[in-house]
């Protein structure tokens, strides 16, 4: 499709190819499929192996492919459960520390109220005497 624009600057009338651009990626798909069958054409015509023996072969693979998945999912699994068990025991002895801290904090503000009031008393006989 040809469309026409006029140049303001150069006050000239020119003609300008639009093409669609959904157009174009549908040639690019088609233009693909095709060169992928005409290579899976070529590649069967040139296969050294039968097809029973490329089928087996696949198969093989494929096999071997989902037991070293399954392989890969136990240890992922065996990973996290240990991760789990590091995570539940750091928590107990994070748990045990804050208790451990807590109690000596409480101990701690316990004495120092016991300071303030021997110090109050103290204080407070002073200004009794005066």
């Amino acid at each position: 499709m040809k469309r026409k624009w006029i140049d303001k600057e150069e006050g000239t009338m020119s003609e300008q190819n639009c093409r669609c651009e959904g157009a174009d990626a549908i040639r690019d798909i088609v233009v693909f499929i095709c060169g992928f069958a005409a290579g899976a054409m070529v590649a069967l015509l040139y296969a050294p192996k039968s097809g029973e023996e490329t089928r087996r072969e696949l198969a093989e693979k494929y096999d071997d492919l989902r037991d070293q998945a399954r392989d890969l999912g136990e240890d992922l699994l065996d990973k996290v459960e240990e991760a789990r068990e590091l995570l539940s025991r750091q928590i107990e002895s994070g748990t045990a520390l804050v208790g451990e801290k807590r109690q000596a904090i409480l101990e701690g503000i316990t004495a120092l109220q016991a300071k303030i009031n021997v110090a109050k008393s103290r204080w407070a006989g002073t200004e009794k005497e005066q």
